[in-house]
């Protein structure tokens, strides 16, 4: 085994943007703060969409809502982590768990509903049934190994769970290396939408890709020559590229 490709999931495998927003707001307001707002306004995807860039994890996701219900203005990831601060562990970790809370409610007592919400990008469905099958492959996601199952599962796409990593908080150029060390190869690729987690790389193993189908900033495609911008075709050329 010559290299190894890791996918992010939520931007880049899935669009999955409708099912956050239905699941933060439920975990926002039904569990959380037991008291549902009397009207949804009709730009909240808008403004949950305009946010959704600066998302690492779930608990985020459920920030988002807060934000947007106090009127809080974020026009960077700086502001974004500020108020990552000031909610505080305890309450992030209070947020992760009523956000996968909703999201297990939805998924068992409204599956076709749940499942709709997320569907396959087109360009990564036509490939997905060979790389789940292929050793080469990983799913290297914040988004926890039994939803991704569930997803892939019902686009008829099998993939063994070993190949799904969550990645949690640790830093996912740091899991890619000591995999790297320890499975004895040496190329990586790294695809992902957030640029955070392809920023910064000191691993000459390791290339990074910014997925610009995914959930992305307009600059964060330009400025940074360690991280090449990726269109859908480009996608395709390198899947076909790569000695499997």
């Amino acid at each position: 085994m010559n290299f190894l490709i890791f996918l992010d999931f939520d931007g880049v495998i899935c669009d999955s943007i409708d099912e956050c927003l239905v699941s933060s707001w439920y975990g926002y307001y039904h569990l959380y703060k037991e008291q549902q707002p009397v009207g949804v306004p009709t730009i909240l995807k808008e403004r949950f969409l305009r946010l959704r860039p600066f998302i690492r994890s779930g608990e985020d996701y459920m920030v988002i809502q807060e934000l947007l219900a106090a009127d809080i203005k974020i026009n960077n990831q700086l502001d974004f982590d500020r108020q990552l601060e000031i909610a505080g562990k305890q309450k992030l970790e209070l947020f992760k768990t009523l956000f996968y809370r909703a999201r297990t409610y939805y998924l068992k007592e409204q599956p076709y509903y749940w499942f709709s919400l997320n569907p396959i990008y087109g360009h990564l469905k036509s490939k997905l049934s060979f790389l789940g099958a292929s050793p080469h492959f990983y799913i290297l996601s914040t988004k926890k190994a039994d939803f991704i199952l569930a997803i892939l599962k019902n686009n008829g796409i099998t993939m063994n769970r070993e190949n799904i990593i969550y990645s949690a908080a640790q830093q996912k150029l740091s899991l890619i290396g000591a995999m790297l060390d320890k499975k004895n190869v040496n190329r990586a690729l790294l695809l992902d939408d957030q640029i955070e987690h392809l920023s910064g790389n000191r691993d000459p193993r390791i290339q990074t890709f910014l997925c610009l189908w995914g959930y992305i900033k307009e600059e964060w495609s330009m400025g940074n020559k360690d991280v090449k911008p990726l269109t859908t075709e480009g996608f395709t050329r390198l899947i076909n590229d790569l000695a499997w």
